[in-house]
């Protein structure tokens, strides 16, 4: 189910008054512990990501065409002000070096490419998505870290969608509506394409330049092979 991103201050007082009343009837358990479970309130709400063909198309591309973790940046814009709507424009490729199931960047040339950016895109990069390859598309841990790093860089009028797909087709979505204070995971998003007429060809030349793999060498008796992460 959907939920709040914070606890409001209704759900914080409500919380207290259930917390003063069970404190009445309490009893220590054989640690001699006192334990007040607390469920955080969850919502009925639905959110709906929109990609148009362009967009899809391009996030496709990367999934099927890279047999190693592969990430990419979207356009993506605030569609409702009153609902969790949104809508993924386009598909960028940003610097990184991948392997099997690792994707970093330089820093440097990550933000020198941001920064290349014009400001109606720069203030848009409202979506990160990477590849699973032929994995689950559960986030782990490391993904986690990645998703929580960059919520500390919005503010509370803002919102980010992190996505994780796979060449078998599944996709997780995750979206943060910072501004109307609301988490919603895969379950709770409803997921559309719509048309457009843009061109994509330059694409095809940044995908080739951005993402270097990593190749590995081992010795062997017979001397040195190289092995190339998939």
């Amino acid at each position: 189910m959907s939920r709040k991103i914070k606890i409001s201050n209704q759900d914080r007082q409500d919380i207290i008054e259930k917390f003063v009343a069970w404190l009445s009837t309490a009893k220590s358990n054989s640690s001699g512990k006192l334990t007040f479970d607390i469920v955080p309130p969850v919502q009925q709400e639905r959110a709906k990501l929109l990609f148009t063909a362009t967009a899809m198309s391009k996030m496709n591309y990367l999934v099927q065409t890279f047999d190693s973790e592969v990430a990419w940046h979207g356009v993506c814009k605030r569609t409702s002000d009153d609902k969790s709507e949104f809508i993924v424009e386009d598909i960028m490729i940003y610097p990184q070096n991948v392997t099997g199931s690792t994707v970093n960047t330089d820093q440097a040339e990550y933000q020198n490419w941001m920064m290349s950016l014009d400001d109606d895109t720069f203030n848009n990069v409202r979506f990160q998505g990477h590849s699973h390859v032929r994995m689950g598309t559960t986030a782990s841990p490391t993904d986690i870290e990645h998703q929580n790093g960059i919520l500390e860089m919005c503010d509370d009028s803002m919102f980010y969608v992190f996505v994780i797909a796979n060449k078998q087709g599944d996709m997780n979505v995750m979206i943060y509506d910072l501004k109307r204070n609301m988490y919603f995971e895969k379950k709770d998003v409803d997921v559309d394409q719509v048309p457009d007429g843009s061109s994509w060809s330059q694409f095809f030349d940044d995908t080739k330049n951005m993402v270097k793999t990593k190749t590995y060498y081992t010795a062997t008796t017979y001397g040195t092979k190289a092995i190339t992460s998939s």
